[in-house]
């Protein structure tokens, strides 16, 4: 039987510990409890298309994939006022904070550790923009790239069937 999500990142966790982030592909936003190490492990995939929202108080810790989630958890809900100008004046550039003054986004590529109260963030991964593709090469990168993207998503057993739009895009 094939391993549930959960299951999957429980079993990456527990034989390449915080580094399983770095053996995980695709989309997902996680927490993940370490009962032995008494820590939580936050982690939002390479280009953010999970979103993974977060408060952490001085007694009070609440994540979620929407604002709406951690709102009930913030004692104070107090609107920054900033960063709505910067959202009005079309400036909104902050990967990490949000409309509301004490809660957070956690960025693309990042993970968050909460360990004895103290909550760190850390890149895991970034883009590499110093590596070139020979444009005689970019077609074959290109295709093997998403044909491991699409290895990866498959099931491992049984057929699969699609229905294409006829998009750039879907007929890729």
């Amino acid at each position: 039987p094939a391993l549930s999500d959960a299951a999957l990142i429980g079993a990456a966790y527990r034989r390449w510990g915080v580094d399983c982030v770095d053996r995980l592909l695709g989309d997902f936003a996680f927490l993940l409890w370490d009962g032995r190490e008494r820590r939580l492990l936050g982690v939002r995939d390479h280009m953010g298309v999970r979103p993974f929202f977060y408060f952490a108080g001085s007694d009070i810790f609440a994540a979620g994939h929407s604002i709406g989630t951690v709102l009930p958890a913030m004692p104070d809900r107090s609107i920054d006022e900033g960063q709505i100008a910067d959202f009005v004046a079309g400036s909104f550039t902050s990967r990490e904070t949000t409309f509301f003054r004490d809660a957070r986004r956690l960025p693309p590529g990042h993970l968050l550790v909460l360990s004895n109260g103290d909550v760190q963030i850390k890149r895991y991964w970034a883009l590499d923009r110093e590596r070139e593709v020979a444009p005689s090469d970019a077609a074959g990168e290109f295709r093997a790239l998403l044909e491991e993207a699409v290895r990866c998503r498959l099931p491992q057993a049984g057929n699969t069937g699609l229905m294409l739009s006829g998009g750039l895009d879907s007929s890729s």
